[in-house]
C-alpha cells in the first residue's frame, strides 16, 4: 500500500459486513414494516394481490452501483433537505402497467422501453407509493416527497463521488413473480434523518433523578442594621427589629435566585413556611 492509499483508507472488519448503526437501522426497519404493511391497501386501487417485502439493504460507492437492469428512476426527496433515487426494474413496470390495463399476468414481462402513456400510469404507482413512504415515514420524522421521473441513464452520477450509499432494497410480488425496487440514499443523510435527537428531550429517569437531588432553600426573614458596637454587645434573649413588613409575604431563594414569596408558619413542632407565589423565571 502506498502513502496515498493508506491516507485515505478505511478501517473495515471483515468479519462484520458493512452495516448500519444499531439506533438506525431499529427506526429504519419500523419504517420499512410499515410500509410492507400499508403498500398493498394503496396499490389494490391499481393492480390486485400484490406484496411488498424489505429486503436486505446494501452499500456501495456511486460507481460501484450502476443497475445491472434497465430501471425506472425517479427522484425523491427527503424532509426538504436532499434527493434520493428510487428506481424500477423496467420489466416490473411493464408488467404492472399491463396488469393495470386489464391484462392477465402470469410472469414478468420482457424488457422494453414503455410509451408515454404507459409512463404516465405507471407515474400514478409510483405517486400512490410515495404517498404511503410519506405516511409511514411520519412516526419516524421523515417527510417524502415525488420530484419526478429521472430520464438521464446515468442518474446515479446525482450523488457525489464517494459519497456511501444505503441501497434499500424491496420485492413487488403478485401473480407474475417478483420484481425489484431499489432506494438509494446517501449514507449520511440517511443517518442522519434517523438518528434520534437528544436535544431537549431529557432521558426518561432525569425526572426521578431531579425529584431526589437535595437543595437548600433560604427564607430570608428581612435586615437589621446594627453598628459594630452594637454587633459586638449581642446575647442570647437580645430582640432584633427587621425591616420585613408582617403583612407581606418573606423571600425565598435557592441558590441565590428568588424563587418563591412565602409565608411563615408551623408544622407541628417544626417551622415550616407555606408558598404564596412562585416568582416567574423571565
Amino acid at each position: 500500500m502506498t502513502g496515498k492509499d493508506a491516507a485515505t483508507a478505511n478501517a473495515y472488519d471483515f468479519r462484520q459486513p458493512a452495516q448500519l448503526p444499531s439506533c438506525v437501522a431499529q427506526p429504519l426497519a419500523e419504517w420499512q414494516s410499515r410500509i410492507d404493511a400499508m403498500l398493498p391497501v394503496k396499490l389494490a386501487a391499481h393492480v390486485a394481490d400484490l406484496q411488498f417485502a424489505a429486503q436486505p439493504h446494501g452499500f456501495g460507492e456511486p460507481d460501484e452501483v450502476a443497475p445491472p437492469h434497465p430501471l425506472l428512476a425517479y427522484r425523491v426527496r427527503i424532509n426538504d433537505r436532499f434527493e434520493t433515487i428510487l428506481g424500477f426494474h423496467r420489466p416490473l413496470a411493464v408488467t404492472l402497467v399491463n396488469a393495470m390495463l386489464g391484462e392477465v399476468v402470469e410472469q414478468l414481462a420482457e424488457d422494453r422501453g414503455l410509451t408515454n402513456v404507459e409512463e404516465s400510469l405507471f407515474d400514478l404507482i409510483v405517486r400512490d407509493m410515495v404517498e404511503v413512504f410519506d405516511e409511514a415515514g411520519s412516526p419516524v420524522g421523515i417527510r417524502v416527497e415525488l420530484l419526478g421521473s429521472e430520464r438521464r441513464t446515468q442518474f446515479i452520477r446525482l450523488f457525489p463521488p464517494g459519497d456511501p450509499l444505503v441501497l434499500l432494497n424491496f420485492h413487488l410480488q403478485g401473480t407474475f413473480g417478483v420484481g425489484a425496487v431499489c432506494w438509494a440514499w446517501p449514507q449520511h443523510q440517511l443517518e442522519a434523518v434517523l438518528t434520534p435527537s437528544t436535544a431537549g428531550s431529557p432521558a426518561p429517569e432525569m425526572p426521578l433523578l431531579a425529584q431526589r437531588l437535595p437543595f437548600e432553600l433560604r427564607v430570608r426573614l428581612g435586615r437589621a442594621h446594627l453598628s459594630l458596637q452594637q454587633l459586638s454587645t449581642l446575647k442570647p434573649g437580645d430582640v432584633l427589629v427587621l425591616d420585613q413588613p408582617v403583612s407581606e409575604p418573606l423571600v425565598g431563594e435557592i441558590g441565590g435566585v428568588e424563587k418563591f414569596h412565602l409565608w411563615p408558619g408551623r408544622d407541628g413542632q417544626r417551622q415550616a413556611v407555606q408558598v404564596d407565589e412562585v416568582v416567574d423565571a423571565a
